[in-house]
This record gives C-alpha cells, sequence and structure tokens, in this order.
C-alpha cells in the first residue's frame, strides 16, 4: 500500500522540476520505494507542495525513521533538490494516509510511475465494443510478465481513479488491438482482485484484500485473489502456503497447497469455501437484474429525433433503423451528430444503459433461447460468445477455476470454456438466468 512524504518547493518549471526528481529516483535506484507523485493542483504561483507516495508493508507506520535506509537517506540529503520535506516534532520525514491528503492533493493529480519508462500517450477512449476477456493465445513473455507488475502496482497503490489505472496500462504496453484498460480492469474484477464503482467523478477500482479461495468444496485446491505484492508473496512462500517455484503470469492464478487455519487467521488472509457457489447463491433472477438496471432520461423516446441516427443490433451488426419509424423493443447504437455515441436497450417505453456486454445479453434474453453446452464429466461449460453473461454472472464462473475462459472454436461458432464448472453451480445460474442446458 501507498502512504506520502509531502514536500513543499520552489520552481517556476513544474515540467522540469519533476524530470529531475525523476531522475534522482531512478539513480538512487528506489523506483519500488516510490511509486508516484501527487501534485497540488490549481497552484498559480511557483509554490506549491506534492506528495511522494512510498510504498509501505504496515499501514500503521507514521515516519520513515530507519536511519539506515537508502530510503530515509534519500529524502534527507536531497533538500536542496527536493524541496522541504515535512516532519513533526521528530527529526524523520512524516507518513500521510490517501484519507490525509484528500482535499490538499486532489482532483485528478498529475503523477507518474518510476518503475518503468514512462511514455505519454493520449488516453484511449473506453470503448464499450472492446469487450473481449478471454486469454490471448499469442501474449509475448513480456506482456505476460506485465499484467503482474499491474496487480502488483495496484495491490500497492490500494485504489484509484480509472484514468490512473489507464495511463499504468499504456507505460506496461498493454494497450493494443481489441485490449483497453476496462478490458484488463474487467479481467480483474473477474478474477476476484478488484471491484469497481461509479461516483460523481466517474469509475474507480480499489483491491479486495488478500485471499484464499477453494476450487471446489470436494477437493482441496486453493488459489490467491486480492491484495499481491513480491513481499507480500516472499511472506507466503516463507509461511509455506505457496511453493518456491510457484511464478503466476499472464493472469494465472497462484495455486496454493496445504492450507493452515492458524496461519491464515495469525496473519489476517481470508479463506473462502467454494465462492463461486456462494455468489451465484446471491445474485438476482434475470427479472430482478433487469428491474435493477438503469434508464437513460436524456434519449428521447420519439420516434424522430432531430440530429440523431439509431441503429438496431441484428444479432451480428447494427444495421441503420429508419427515421420515423416506431422504436422496437431492441438493442441500438445511438450517435447524436458531434456529440456522442451510445448503446443503449429499448424496451418499450424507456431506454435502458449498462455495460455493451450485458445490454446484447438482454436483448438475446428477449427475442431468442439461450443455450449452453456442458461436458459433466469433465465439468466444462461452453458459453457461446455472442451469448456471454453479465459480468457478475461470469464472474461466479470464473471464481470457480481462478482463471480466465478460453476461446473454443465448435461447428464454426466461437465459445468461451469454463473450467471446474460443477453441476450444482451451472444449475443455480442457468435457473436464474433462464438459459437451458445442452449435455455433450
Amino acid at each position: 500500500m501507498l502512504k506520502y512524504v509531502i514536500v513543499s518547493v520552489a520552481s517556476k518549471n513544474k515540467e522540469q522540476f519533476f524530470n529531475i526528481i525523476e531522475t534522482l529516483v531512478r539513480q538512487a535506484e528506489l523506483t519500488k520505494d516510490i511509486q508516484l507523485i501527487k501534485v497540488e493542483k490549481g497552484v498559480r504561483g511557483s509554490m506549491f507542495y506534492y506528495g511522494l507516495g512510498i510504498v509501505i508493508d504496515d499501514y500503521n507506520q507514521e515516519y520513515i525513521d530507519d536511519t539506515d535506509s537508502d530510503l530515509y537517506k534519500f529524502l534527507t540529503f536531497n533538500k536542496r533538490q527536493l524541496g522541504q520535506v515535512q516532519r513533526d516534532s521528530r527529526p524523520y520525514p512524516r507518513l500521510f494516509s490517501e484519507d490525509d491528503i484528500k482535499g490538499f492533493l486532489t482532483g485528478k493529480l498529475r503523477w507518474k510511475n518510476f518503475n518503468y519508462d514512462i511514455r505519454f500517450e493520449i488516453d484511449d477512449s473506453w470503448s464499450q465494443e472492446a469487450d473481449f476477456r478471454i486469454e490471448h493465445d499469442n501474449e509475448t513473455e513480456e506482456i505476460s510478465e506485465n499484467y503482474t507488475k499491474l496487480l502488483w502496482w495496484t495491490s500497492a497503490l490500494g485504489s484509484g481513479s480509472f484514468e490512473i489505472f489507464n495511463q499504468a496500462c499504456n507505460e506496461l504496453g498493454l494497450i493494443r488491438e481489441h485490449v483497453t484498460a476496462w478490458s484488463i480492469l474487467k479481467k480483474f474484477v473477474l478474477l476476484g482482485h478488484a471491484e469497481v464503482s461509479q461516483g460523481s467523478e466517474g469509475y474507480s477500482w480499489s483491491i479486495v484484500p488478500t485471499s484464499i479461495v477453494k476450487k471446489n468444496k470436494n477437493k482441496d485446491e486453493y488459489f490467491l485473489v486480492g491484495r499481491q505484492t513480491p513481499k507480500s508473496i516472499d511472506d507466503l512462500k516463507k509461511l509455506s502456503l505457496i511453493n518456491e517455484d510457484i511464478e503466476s503470469t499472464n493472469f494465472l492464478p497462484l495455486q496454493l497447497g496445504n492450507i493452515d487455519d492458524e496461519i491464515l487467521v495469525k496473519n489476517h488472509i481470508m479463506k473462502i469455501d467454494n465462492a463461486a457457489l456462494k455468489r451465484a447463491e446471491f445474485l438476482p433472477d434475470i427479472n430482478t437484474w433487469i428491474s435493477n438496471l438503469e434508464e437513460d432520461p436524456f434519449i428521447s423516446i420519439r420516434a424522430d429525433v432531430e440530429g440523431t441516427k439509431f441503429f438496431l443490433f441484428d444479432g451480428k451488426t447494427f444495421r441503420p433503423f429508419e427515421a420515423n419509424m416506431e422504436r422496437t423493443l431492441g438493442f441500438y447504437k445511438i450517435e447524436k451528430e458531434e456529440a456522442y455515441t451510445k448503446y443503449r436497450f429499448f424496451n418499450g417505453g424507456s431506454w435502458v444503459s449498462g455495460p455493451y456486454a450485458d445490454l446484447r445479453f438482454l436483448d438475446a434474453h428477449y427475442k431468442q433461447e439461450k443455450e449452453i453446452l456442458y461436458d459433466s464429466r469433465k465439468e466444462l461449460l461452453f458459453l457461446e460468445q455472442r451469448f456471454k453473461w453479465p459480468l457478475a454472472y461470469e464472474r461466479a464462473l470464473v471464481l470457480a477455476s481462478g482463471t480466465l475462459p478460453m476461446r473454443a472454436l465448435i461447428n464454426n461458432r466461437s465459445f468461451l470454456r469454463f473450467n471446474n464448472i460443477t453441476r450444482d453451480l451451472l444449475d443455480i445460474l442457468c435457473s436464474k438466468l433462464e438459459v437451458n442446458i445442452a449435455f455433450i
């Protein structure tokens, strides 16, 4: 997790100043200790404050008080370049929590991550169409390792805005064709590492506490979810919860061996038995889920809307919907000239908003029979990709194994294959979503 050392400084050229700070951090080889910078926003003069984000393991730590550490020496002996480091009655650099600096270092803050070479790029827009949540077969080794680095970085930070997550993905070279920061964040959610919330300032994310999940009620197989950093992984290895030679890359979970409940309690690690089944039991049925979707009151239900084009989804693509025709039930792409493109579902009386994949599933729910293929002997579920389930329900499928689905082609149709899906779990989810089961 991160806490902040607050520094006051005078500089007329902030960009040049932070380039100097970046150089100092790299030269001191402290890129793993100092993760980012937050800057006081809205300051017009040359005097301003900034915060150095320091990685710590103990949330209750209040000072950098190890005088022999390279971090203490860096903050103490670089006063002329860094500025005045804030201390109180004790002669050590004071640490401030994220809550302490809210309202002081606030807004969409400029920041730099020192762990990797920084590449300043234009932020990709959030494309709801780029909704891929499957493993890519052609990941290079470097990209695969960078997914793990992203999990380490988000675990150290704890929480943040979508903009910060997007920039981190760009810096690690994870953004490319069909892969957006949003699709990567949704993988974190599916795997149980993160939660996403929406507020007045947009989307934000937070990493869940370190937890150990049991795959199946009948098997003693566990995997790790939530907060993971190199130090926390080393600590788990010292406790013999993880084998020394196990590594995790490309979103593959860390598999755990024998679990000692006493060790877990002592180290504040939660153990969750059969998380998939528990989540499935608490999920609403399809009609309740539909009733909880938000309506968009800003799109007119009139047949003819000036300056706006409507395209109706036919199961494969969006086709122009003739002007002056009364809207029919379905999934629409709506383009407002030089303003926006939205994806909405028209239920006959109002426009419903939601993630792209969720609205596409809603369209299929109303228009055709939905069916999945199930291999009961191997406990494999095959879900046709165009009928992909809403995120909350797919999350239950992923937590059954701790692995993301893989693509499979069956009779020239694209399916997602989920592992370790027991019959009781499948029955609950299919009943709630009103999906038929075809046994293979």
